[in-house]
């Protein structure tokens, strides 16, 4: 909406390509092996929460990175796999989500610089193939409940008591965003809004990392102010 409403003389097409749970080995193994099909001009990247609340082995991230394309199997008795079929299932994640972030798997913290070397490789990889592609990209950490020095609503102060989860998933943050100073060295951008919501006193967050309309409307006016002459650029020099 933004974009549209810049009066462009030149049409900006916008494809969300996120993932609900979504990392950054999932992130980059998308961008490599799919989203290329769509040619694109720029990648906007936010992420780092999920990163930093998922205990994944090494090990893991290896085989998601070698993996190889495989095509989706449908299983006649999977009726979750017919679009027709998955009403019952949505239904059921609406009445029974729960968001009590507890079963997450709490990173090891002796793991937290082996983790965000592998963040760092990643995006490092991803930025100088775009690069050589001449693909522009934009790489943000994300903010969750707890970053920055906001004030915290009366319904966000409910959520104090879990915030002891979010002790490492935190420090995760911190030092993926110190490594933002290296990776703008490989990507056209890198922005750390791990503040954004500092001068902000209403609700924001409705758990302990994702934002309500209000946020997303914060961050997506960021965003729009740090990739518009980027567009701008590509417009006026489309070699």
């Amino acid at each position: 909406e933004k974009i549209n409403d810049s009066k462009l003389d030149f049409t900006v097409e916008v494809i969300n390509a996120g993932i609900g749970g979504a990392d950054s080995a999932s992130e980059s193994f998308y961008i490599t092996n799919y989203l290329m099909d769509f040619k694109p001009d720029l990648f906007i990247i936010y992420d780092g929460w999920n990163d930093a609340i998922n205990t994944v082995k090494y090990v893991e991230y290896k085989n998601i990175e070698n993996q190889s394309v495989k095509n989706d199997e449908i299983k006649p008795i999977k009726f979750a796999n017919f679009p027709f079929y998955r009403t019952p299932f949505v239904i059921h994640d609406i009445l029974f989500w729960n968001p009590d972030f507890s079963a997450h798997n709490i990173v090891d913290p002796d793991l937290i610089s082996v983790k965000t070397d592998l963040w760092k490789k990643r995006w490092q990889d991803i930025c100088e193939k775009n690069e050589s592609e001449k693909i522009k990209t934009v790489l943000i950490v994300q903010p969750i409940l707890g970053t920055g020095n906001k004030t915290l609503s009366t319904d966000e102060s409910l959520m104090v008591p879990k915030l002891d989860e979010q002790k490492i998933p935190l420090k995760i943050l911190d030092s993926f965003a110190n490594e933002l100073p290296t990776l703008g060295k490989y990507c056209d951008k890198t922005i750390d809004l791990r503040n954004i919501f500092d001068d902000t006193v209403e609700p924001i967050y409705f758990d302990l990392g994702h934002p309500t309309d209000k946020g997303n409307k914060i961050v997506a006016e960021k965003i729009y102010e740090i990739i518009f002459p980027i567009i701008v650029e590509d417009i006026q020099n489309p070699s």
